[in-house]
């Protein structure tokens, strides 16, 4: 059939335009993404025993957050400039037409990375978001953790 060539012919075409694109590297990215990355750890499990501390002060293991509900887990910091902002923006209007209920059906966990950040910092973002979200009695079952250097390395 004469269908196998032209397909081949265009896709021969579309993949020299994708390469030949606007002259940039295919693996170039903006100045603010070149550190961002993945790094997989598969089977690995959370410390549940890392010791953390909420948007109030109060610490306990990490796993004490974990019990009883699903959890939806958003490692971020609260001094980002630009990605971590977006990561919570977007999850906050990903849950908004969710019929559950922070608190009572799931829990939202927003943990920093950085050691720097402490409940101060927390509770801003706490508040922010939870302005952001706009349901009363999300914040019963929203948090913001912080922790030294050795629980986020775990």
């Amino acid at each position: 059939m004469r269908r196998a060539p032209l397909a081949a012919v265009v896709l021969a075409l579309l993949a020299g335009r994708a390469r030949a694109g606007d002259g940039a590297p295919a693996d170039e990215r903006p100045l603010l993404l070149r550190d961002v990355g993945l790094a997989p750890h598969p089977g690995a499990r959370l410390p549940l025993d890392a010791v953390f501390r909420d948007e109030a002060g109060e610490a306990a293991p990490l796993g004490r957050w974990l019990e009883g509900r699903p959890v939806v887990l958003s490692l971020v910091y609260f001094g980002c400039p630009m990605l971590c902002g977006e990561v919570m923006n977007a999850l906050t209007t990903s849950l908004r037409p969710v019929a559950l209920e922070p608190g009572k059906d799931f829990t939202v966990l927003a943990v920093s990375f950085d050691p720097r950040d402490g409940p101060e910092a927390a509770r801003a973002k706490k508040s922010a978001a939870i302005a952001r979200y706009g349901r009363p009695g999300a914040a019963r079952g929203w948090h913001f953790l912080t922790g030294d250097a050795e629980a986020i390395r775990r």
